[in-house]
């Protein structure tokens, strides 16, 4: 697919009468957030990126059909290491992922390079002043990053950036459930001293995203909600098929995924915790019986918004 060139532009931060600063705020700043915990220089990109669950293409690709606009730009915004980002090369002309994160975006463009990706850039910025011409983007992207998002900030942002005929699509996986073992990974999640250790834009993922609606409602003229593998609200539709496939994971890849949560590498760099068991390694020893070539399905949980301005 021939490349195409697009202006990429830093605007001023839009204004909101209605908010001071971003150290007043009580939900979870994109950059704030972020650039603590997943931009360390000591984050572990890769592994995140071998790690975390992928998305089904076909699926992804079913959604344009509800985009009736251009496809020359698609940006996925907070894209760290180009998981959804590359799967959307096939699609438009450009792609540009970007994150506030350098170990994100430095094994974003290693695997881009690696699979011959030539249609895509990767840049650093974040939600609350995107690198982006006024009405350029044809499909703006937020995959598994939205909760760290701050909507007063973010959502005239998108709006500025969306072409009229732009369409946004933001999707996320709640906690992975373990076939025979369904509530284990929410059981480290929440009731363990994982918990402290979260971000609080955490519960904002765990509940799908879904209080973002009426928000997204004020910016967009048709907001659609899909769930799977249950409707998470009256107006919600059963996404088929699910956007994210099943993963098969062995042990010690369970146990690396559940290591890339936020909220281990939160409690890792406290020093409180040096001369601690590793908490990841003692709960599984503990709860799940296993060996080293025990393996394991799981299934996610998701939510996807869709919004479009008519």
């Amino acid at each position: 697919m021939a490349g195409v060139q697009f202006k990429i532009s830093l605007p001023s931060p839009p204004q909101d009468p209605g908010h001071t600063s971003h150290s007043d705020c009580s939900s979870c700043s994109f950059q704030k957030s972020v650039m603590t915990t997943f931009a360390k220089s000591s984050f572990d990109a890769l592994s995140y990126m071998n790690f975390r669950p992928s998305y089904n293409k076909l699926a992804m690709q079913s959604f344009l059909q509800h985009h009736h606009g251009d496809r020359l730009l698609a940006v996925d915004l907070g894209c760290g290491p180009g998981t959804a980002t590359l799967l959307l090369t096939d699609c438009f002309d450009q792609v540009i992922g970007i994150d506030p994160s350098d170990s994100m975006l430095v094994t974003a463009r290693s695997t881009a390079k690696a699979k011959g990706i030539t249609n895509v850039d990767f840049v650093q910025g974040s939600d609350h002043k995107l690198p982006l011409a006024d009405h350029s983007v044809d499909l703006l992207t937020i995959a598994q990053s939205l909760h760290w998002f701050d909507p007063t900030l973010f959502l005239p942002e998108a709006k500025r950036v969306l072409k009229p005929s732009g369409t946004l699509v933001a999707w996320g996986y709640m906690y992975g459930e373990i076939d025979g073992h369904s509530d284990l990974l929410r059981q480290l999640g929440r009731h363990t001293t994982l918990a402290d250790y979260w971000e609080p834009g955490r519960t904002i993922a765990e509940g799908g995203c879904i209080s973002w609606l009426p928000l997204f409602q004020q910016y967009f003229g048709h907001v659609q909600h899909f769930s799977y593998p249950t409707k998470l609200t009256p107006m919600s539709q059963i996404q088929h098929p699910p956007w994210m496939d099943p993963s098969e994971l062995t042990y010690p890849g369970l146990v690396q995924y559940t290591k890339t949560w936020s909220c281990y590498k939160n409690w890792k760099d406290d020093p409180a915790n040096a001369n601690q068991p590793d908490v990841i390694d003692a709960f599984f020893q503990a709860n799940l019986r296993h060996t080293s070539e025990s393996t394991y399905r799981i299934q996610w949980p998701h939510s996807i918004i869709l919004a479009q301005f008519e």
